[in-house]
């Protein structure tokens, strides 16, 4: 599955199924390592594809039905998990459609657990131009309601907003965070 073409909105449909953020709950996880369903995920998986399906996984995962009804949410994956998860949603949007669209469609759940994600997976450098980013242009991750749209024009005014293009510059000029996520994976196979 190619992620780099799903539409703007893919984000905003999964919202509600991340159980964190905007839509209440706790991005809490279980245990540190991968668990068993995602080691058989990934175990005979070719290098060039492990990233793309823990993705897969962890995307079924986290929008899984409970029992009692609403979604698992990212607390379905273990810590290891959700950083290289959402480590993989802000490579899937930037290079979708730029920092913009990850703040716009994943915000609220994924935004202020970002930097943190990109240091558990061995992202320093992506983790330093997302810190300095919000640092320079005043972004309070624990409040990402003013990043909603509803229209392109809504979209086009949140563009504006923020030097975006610096960042999805320097991100570019940077070592590809799918490989850095996919090495991360390797190592907690082995």
């Amino acid at each position: 599955m190619n992620r780099r073409w799903i539409p703007l909105l893919s984000g905003l449909l999964l919202l509600p199924l991340l159980g964190c953020g905007a839509s209440g709950g706790s991005a809490g996880g279980r245990e540190e390592g991968l668990s068993e369903g995602m080691r058989a995920a990934l175990r005979d998986v070719p290098g060039d594809e492990l990233f793309e399906t823990m993705m897969e996984y962890a995307e079924s995962a986290v929008s899984a039905r409970l029992p009692g009804g609403g979604y698992a949410g990212l607390s379905a994956l273990t810590a290891a998990e959700r950083a290289a998860f959402i480590a993989g949603e802000l490579h899937w949007e930037v290079e979708n459609g730029g920092l913009c669209q990850f703040f716009v469609n994943w915000g609220d759940a994924m935004a202020p657990l970002t930097a943190e994600a990109l240091a558990k997976v061995g992202a320093a450098e992506h983790r330093a131009i997302y810190e300095q980013f919000v640092t320079d242009n005043g972004i309070d991750l624990s409040d990402m309601s003013s990043f909603s749209f509803r229209t392109a024009e809504d979209f086009i005014a949140q563009y504006k907003r923020y030097p975006y293009d610096d960042f999805d510059n320097a991100y570019y000029a940077l070592p590809p965070l799918d490989e850095i996520v996919a090495g991360y994976l390797r190592g907690l196979l082995a």
